[in-house]
């Protein structure tokens, strides 16, 4: 089914303010694919570039074409090419999300391998440290670490950050690498809640800013006075997330984090199936606290990527979930 049809586009006064509107829901609708965007984008762009004044305003114009990058980044290095004002709108997004990943590189933006990163630090070294601000590093092994570390200290802007892995492979530096970064979400897979606690009680800015924090391992932290206390000590978490495990989150500390952590929207069990979750169903008995969520999280990697374009990743999900029941509870 093409984007749009002679009748909706082509056969419009380019004078009808209806046009920008239908433009801009047409971009905005997720259903669509990547063909379609270039479709429309090529339309579009042809139709204003050799006016003398475009037949959209340029605020609404420029909306048009970074919502459609953002949306579909594969589209982006294409539009880069088309026009200057393009280039100018749309540099800024090509290196706002990277997915560095050793397993299944992909040659365009924004899932790369970590060579290739390395590559686009030595050629904008600039624009990593003006324009990026999600990064995700996914099955990179112990000797990637230092280009891991280097990469991030060229980082000026990145709230989000992720490390995620299933093999012990993998070797996520210590939270000194990331510390100078203004960091609003956090998520580690080998990291436990006792080194980071060291980073809280040593006074690290980055968990002084943290509302998301992702952690599989909550270790041994009975020499801070339980998860519950190192937690209570980032005072704008407001979403906490694990997943069931040897080292998860325990029934009694999930109980007093709930209770503790005043501030906590919500406090997420991810599972990867279904049946993973049904099969720990006996969790629910644990509170009845409307932000005790279960979920299932399929693919983490394509879920923050979705979060980081603006869908609606498990968290939003996870958050819309406990308001409906806050809701029916007030009632």
């Amino acid at each position: 089914m093409p984007l749009f049809s002679n009748y909706q586009v082509q056969n419009r006064n380019f004078d009808d303010p209806s046009l920008g509107v239908f433009c801009w829901q047409r971009c905005s609708d997720f259903s669509i694919n990547a063909a379609h965007v270039k479709q429309f984008l090529c339309f579009f762009w042809r139709n204003s570039i050799f006016m003398d004044t475009p037949f959209l305003p340029v605020e609404l114009e420029r909306k048009i074409f970074e919502l459609s990058a953002s949306i579909h980044p594969e589209c982006a290095l294409t539009l880069v090419r088309v026009a200057r004002r393009l280039r100018i709108w749309i540099k800024p997004l090509l290196y706002r999300t990277f997915t560095i990943d050793l397993r299944t590189p992909r040659p365009e933006f924004p899932r790369l391998s970590l060579g290739a990163i390395s590559k686009l630090v030595a050629l904008d070294p600039q624009a990593v440290r003006d324009h990026t601000r999600h990064v995700c590093f996914v099955e990179l092994s112990k000797v990637d670490g230092p280009v891991i570390i280097d990469f991030l200290s060229r980082c000026a802007v990145v709230v989000d950050l992720a490390f995620m892995s299933a093999g012990p492979r993998f070797e996520e530096p210590h939270p000194d690498a990331f510390a100078a970064l203004s960091l609003r979400r956090l998520s580690v897979s080998r990291l436990s809640l006792s080194m980071l606690g060291r980073a809280v009680f040593a006074g690290h800015s980055i968990f002084s800013r943290l509302t998301h924090l992702d952690i599989l391992d909550f270790g041994d932290c009975n020499h801070y006075g339980g998860p519950q206390t190192v937690l209570q000590r980032m005072p704008c978490l407001t979403h906490l997330s694990t997943a069931p495990g040897p080292k998860s989150l325990s029934d009694s500390a999930l109980r007093q984090v709930m209770v503790v952590c005043e501030k906590l929207e919500v406090l997420v069990f991810r599972y990867p199936t279904q049946q993973d979750l049904d099969e720990d169903r006996a969790r629910t008995q644990i509170t009845d606290d409307p932000r005790f969520v279960m979920l299932v999280v399929p693919d983490r990697v394509l879920d923050w990527e979705l979060g980081t374009q603006g869908g609606e990743d498990y968290w939003a999900v996870a958050s819309a979930l406990a308001m409906r029941r806050n809701r029916v509870e007030g009632e």
